[in-house]
């Protein structure tokens, strides 16, 4: 299909000034996002209501325990064996929930931050069902 793209005319000339592969580069943004928005509907049709034990702190210290009711669908789980799980959600308004072992709960979680709460493998198993790109660091000092 033919489709007339409108760039303002400075971005236009530096895009043609560098070569830049414009329909290869929409096509790619277009599927990925069609891979998105086609995983976010799997997820919602999926949806059911979990009740979790969470905590959050108080100001004083300690922390205020209460249920989280999530009303969406478990996208990925990391087992920690005797120590529980880390539990990731995409609720049905979209936005992503961690729960981990500690009764922690992370609200409106970035996809790529996945990896700062999960192990590599689970990392990537959720990403997929996302239908996001996963991006991994390589070769960064410790």
């Amino acid at each position: 299909m033919d489709i007339t793209v409108y760039l303002p005319d400075e971005t236009g000339k530096w895009a043609k000034e560098h070569d830049l592969p414009l329909s290869r580069m929409l096509r790619d943004a277009v599927d990925a996002e069609r891979r998105r928005r086609e995983a976010l509907a799997r997820t919602k049709a999926e949806a059911t209501t979990f009740e979790l034990a969470a905590r959050e702190p108080d100001g004083s210290g300690g922390f205020d325990k209460f249920t989280a009711r999530l009303h969406g669908t478990l996208i990925g789980r990391q087992s920690r064996g005797v120590h529980g799980s880390v539990d990731v959600y995409q609720g049905e308004d979209g936005k992503l929930y961690v729960h981990d072992h500690d009764s922690q709960l992370y609200r409106d979680v970035d996809p790529q931050d996945l990896s700062d709460h999960l192990d590599e493998g689970t990392y990537l198993q959720a990403m997929r069902v996302l239908g996001e790109e996963p991006v991994i660091d390589i070769g960064m000092a410790e």
